[in-house]
């Protein structure tokens, strides 16, 4: 339901609608690797039908789709925590839970990339109940994906590669380091995971 809306730009009939909502718990009947499957079509699926536009994007339509019929507490919980939580206004526009959904719709078409942008605060609520802050977010986060992602059975390497992305997402997040400190942890970290890396920064600024 959720995909073809976004896909196809539909809308969702309204006994449809309420029927979606009635049996959103049903999700928890469905196999990890099919949610998976369905997740990772819906975060590309601005790439089906490209001649078909949608405003907002088709992604963040699906999201909030998800989001309106209460599917996504079922399968993506965590997140679902960030839902009505402020943040700094001179950081970021939306509470934590829009935040996270718009990234994921701004992030490039590829699927690491879109799972990391739509998981990288996940952190946030746990740091704010445990500290009084979100510092440390990044970290938090990066375990709560691997938990997340592992109950789903993504694969390894996919998950290996999100964590890190959301593990260092606040590198150098006010511009600080020293030219040498940055030639250095680039070069170790190496220019792909870089490139992506800053892929991610640019998502983040919804």
């Amino acid at each position: 339901l959720a995909r073809f809306a976004g896909e196809l730009d539909f809308a969702v009939e309204a006994q449809t609608l309420a029927a979606a909502k009635k049996h959103a718990h049903q999700l928890a009947d469905l196999s990890p690797e099919r949610v998976f499957q369905e997740i990772s079509r819906i975060l590309l699926c601005d790439q089906a039908y490209p001649e078909i536009s949608c405003t907002p994007s088709k992604i963040l339509k699906a999201l909030h789709l998800l989001r309106d019929i209460g599917a996504l507490a079922h399968v993506l919980p965590e997140l679902m925590e960030g839902e009505g939580i402020e943040q700094r206004k001179d950081y970021h526009a939306h509470p934590v839970l829009e935040h996270n959904l718009n990234a994921a719709a701004a992030a490039p078409s590829e699927l690491r990339l879109r799972f990391a942008a739509l998981l990288h605060d996940v952190g946030k609520p746990k740091a704010l109940r445990e500290n009084g802050r979100m510092l440390g977010h990044d970290k938090l986060g990066a375990a709560l994906t691997r938990t997340m992602l592992e109950r789903l059975r993504a694969p390894r390497q996919f998950t290996d590669e999100i964590c890190l992305l959301i593990e260092r997402h606040m590198f150098d997040l006010n511009g600080g380091a020293k030219t040498t400190t940055l030639r250095l942890r680039f070069a170790t970290w190496g220019a792909p995971f870089v490139r992506d890396l800053a892929a991610l920064r640019r998502a983040d600024v919804w």
